[in-house]
């Protein structure tokens, strides 16, 4: 999985200057931007989604054939191990999932602007 570079400062948003001289660019919402748009692209790179659409979850795609009735290893110990994987997987893509859940709230929550005093309109710069 290889995705964009990251930058040592979240690049401004395409939104107009604050207009306000008190005001700067919340330099917070720009982090939390760029750390949703990763986490956006983690669940494409893992298939988070497949299940909305496709009615299959990922970790039924990937462990097809194993178990008590699969038909590239039928034993016991597959489905001991299927039933493993499963659990892996879905943890693995429900905690990616939730992640970009809460950043998600979190950005859209964040002001574009504020206050030249406030910390975020430094965050990351100091």
């Amino acid at each position: 999985m290889t995705g964009p570079e990251p930058s040592p400062r979240p690049n401004p948003p395409p939104v107009a200057p604050p207009e306000d001289d008190d005001e700067a660019y919340n330099l917070k919402k720009f982090a939390l931007r760029d750390v949703r748009e990763e986490l956006s692209y983690a669940k494409d790179e893992l298939g988070v989604d497949d299940a909305v659409e496709t009615g299959t979850a990922k970790s039924a795609k990937l462990t097809d054939g194993l178990g008590a009735h699969g038909h590239i290893w039928h034993s016991t110990l597959s489905e001991t191990t299927r039933t493993e994987l499963v659990g892996i997987i879905d943890a693995i893509t429900g905690q990616v999932s939730r992640s970009y859940d809460d950043v998600d709230d979190d950005w859209n929550a964040e002001p574009d602007y504020v206050d030249k005093d406030d910390p975020r309109a430094k965050w990351g710069v100091e």
